[in-house]
């Protein structure tokens, strides 16, 4: 049975969509619109960067273990502050530091990036007002699946 029939049809290769995903996870292939073909290797990637070293960080959300494992790993910090108040983050930011410190890293390299929701107006009042109706649908539909109660305006203003 070819790859193919098996990504279009889990029953024919006795599976479920899950096991697909972890059987096709594990081959040496590239999946394109055109179909299966084997794996690059050693083709440029384009357009080339500018720096010698290609620019990274590695995104985290709000748990501790995930700034810990950026840190030991020595990769730039990308924290994804997607509701809530900055500063707490800035405990987790610290711990970050200290386990790149522990890990042996340069402290020049332990570099922190701020991903966060914004909008811009002519004034503050019309940015909130503009922007909350659309900020409190979205993320009253992530916090149903994620546990957290509808946005209040009032919470949306305190940010």
């Amino acid at each position: 049975m070819a790859i193919r029939d098996c990504v279009s049809n889990a029953r024919k290769c006795g599976g479920s969509r899950r096991y697909r995903a972890r059987r096709l996870a594990t081959l040496d292939v590239y999946q394109s619109e055109h179909g299966f073909r084997p794996a690059l290797q050693g083709q440029p990637v384009y357009p080339r960067p500018l720096q010698k070293e290609l620019p990274i960080s590695l995104g985290v959300g709000g748990t501790p273990a995930s700034f810990v494992r950026a840190g030991r790993l020595g990769l730039p910090l990308m924290a994804a502050i997607i509701g809530g108040q900055f500063d707490r983050f800035l405990p987790l930011i610290d711990l970050y530091r200290r386990a790149g410190d522990e890990a042996g890293h340069p402290r020049e390299t332990l570099r922190v990036g701020i991903h966060a929701i914004g909008f811009l107006a002519d004034s503050d009042q019309q940015a909130a007002d503009e922007f909350f109706p659309g900020y409190a649908d979205v993320f009253t539909k992530v916090g149903e699946e994620r546990g957290w109660p509808p946005i209040a305006r009032a919470a949306f203003e305190a940010i």
